[in-house]
């Protein structure tokens, strides 16, 4: 299948990227010989590790990898991270179950590198005198209490082709079956992806594995997160990580 997303309905947009997919994946590519080099996919293919670490009652008991961390630089100084209740988000409302509404639709969790707070909802907030972001869920007929936080990373400005800078990079189209490791260790099969320039998918690549660590992938090895949306039409995540055949 092929996927896109969009707000508006732009016909002509959707079939220029679904005939480029599968002229793409008419064309056999080799799989480059590097050991890393850029990834690039949805950003919430790697943003699981960051959404449970930043869970407010788990760093408040001291269970989440990011406890005795808040205040510290764990990451790139490139890297932001905002709960997200813009218009950018689909299916999203603006406030929580709880009522609560964030200054510009937005509540910077990560900003630039820094761990700067947790997301919470108001019990959470005031039993760890942390502040308040909102992120309070539940069912229409349940007592609201801390729920998934809808996280986005802050686009770097850049397009796709220019975040690459002339290496190619692998796009990720279907990866399932991995995951991270408690350490923060992340692994997974790529059952179908790209040769890609950032402009153009240059040819269908074999299955492959890709690897890293949380603290490197947004670390030293984040690249950044696109201004255009090349990606099902969605902003891309790229990142440097490790690379083997399947």
């Amino acid at each position: 299948a092929i996927l896109y997303q969009s707000r508006s309905l732009d016909k002509d947009t959707i079939l220029k990227e679904a005939r480029q997919m599968l002229d793409a994946y008419l064309q056999p590519a080799v799989l480059p010989q590097q050991e890393k080099m850029p990834v690039i996919l949805h950003p919430a293919g790697l943003m699981g590790k960051i959404i449970e670490s930043l869970n407010g009652e788990h760093i408040g008991l001291g269970t989440s990898l990011f406890s005795g961390k808040i205040g510290l630089k764990a990451f790139s100084p490139e890297l932001t991270v905002c709960q997200d209740r813009t218009e950018e988000k689909y299916h999203v409302p603006f406030y929580d179950s709880e009522g609560v509404v964030s200054f510009d639709d937005q509540s910077i969790l990560i900003d630039q590198g820094t761990i700067s707070r947790p997301y919470t909802d108001k019990k959470q907030a005031s039993v760890f005198n942390y502040t308040l972001t909102g992120s309070a869920g539940g069912g229409y007929d349940d007592v609201p209490s801390l729920g998934y936080a809808d996280l986005s990373i802050t686009p770097s400005g850049k397009t796709l082709q220019n975040l690459l800078q002339g290496e190619k990079g692998i796009m990720v189209i279907m990866a399932s079956g991995g995951d991270y490791s408690p350490e923060g260790n992340f692994a997974s099969p790529v059952q179908m992806a790209c040769l890609t320039d950032g402009k153009q998918l240059l040819g269908r690549l074999p299955e492959l594995n890709i690897s890293g660590n949380l603290y490197e992938l947004f670390g030293q090895d984040f690249i950044g997160v696109s201004v255009d949306k090349p990606l099902a039409g969605e902003r891309a995540l790229a990142v440097r990580m490790n690379i083997n055949k399947s």
